[in-house]
């Protein structure tokens, strides 16, 4: 079952949290069971980092990180790491809840 992790991060500390979701997916070749979303922090403040992995087993690739229930995942999320559309099929109401930009 899907694991949400979460930890409030600096930009410049979850850079390496992004490469490691990405090796990750690769990895497991599993693009939809793996993603990383970040809710922009106020300024000065951290970004919340949120990280979905196929399973608890996985929380130990991510010290620091606490498991987060789904439905406490807040709105204005940007999608830094996953597999887009796909990502929006698979977890509607987490898509629901991402920043949309107008062109």
């Amino acid at each position: 079952m899907a694991c949400w992790l979460t930890q409030k991060l600096k930009i410049a500390e979850w850079g390496a949290i992004q490469f490691r979701v990405d090796m990750l997916r690769h990895a497991l070749d599993a693009p939809l069971h793996v993603a990383m979303l970040v809710r922009r922090g106020a300024d000065g403040e951290p970004d919340e980092v949120f990280v979905l992995v196929p399973d608890g087993s996985f929380m130990s690739k991510f010290p620091g990180f606490a498991e987060i229930d789904e439905t406490f995942i807040p709105t204005g999320l940007d999608l830094i790491v996953g597999p887009g559309i796909e990502f929006e099929k698979r977890f509607p109401e987490i898509a629901a809840k991402m920043r949309r930009t107008t062109k």
